[in-house]
């Protein structure tokens, strides 16, 4: 049956194994998916509906309707909440919105960031 998971991955601009560690399958099971080699089970069709944020519909191109309704509410109310925030990003230039999405990826990954003797030590369990 012909789905748009292809499609979503690139525009989400992620691999094969990304999606699949997300899931819970191998990225050969992702590949034969988005191939339409096989039906996609139902238990990874929601995890991958949930994964982008659509529906089971909207992958197996039932409909055009991408978001959840309950998605499309929170985003309108993540939009208010940060009005001034929008208004400001839609007056940059097109470098100047790379330049400060680049900043706002710089900072979540430091503060995300885990020293590597840390990172070690969780890893150890010990």
């Amino acid at each position: 049956m012909e789905n748009r998971i292809k499609e979503l991955r690139l525009e989400k601009g992620i691999t094969q194994n990304v999606l699949a560690d997300a899931i819970g399958v191998s990225q050969q099971t992702i590949s034969k998916y988005e191939k339409e080699a096989f039906s996609v089970p139902l238990d990874a069709m929601i995890g991958i509906a949930d994964y982008f944020h659509t529906t089971i519909d909207y992958i197996l191109r039932q409909t055009d309707q991408r978001y959840r309704e309950n998605y499309r509410v929170e985003v309108n109310r993540k939009v208010e909440k940060h009005r001034e925030l929008c208004v400001a990003y839609d007056k940059l230039t097109k470098k100047h919105r790379e330049l400060a999405m680049n900043l706002i990826d710089g900072l979540n990954k430091e503060e995300n960031h885990v020293p590597e003797e840390e990172e070690h030590d969780q890893n150890c369990n010990l």
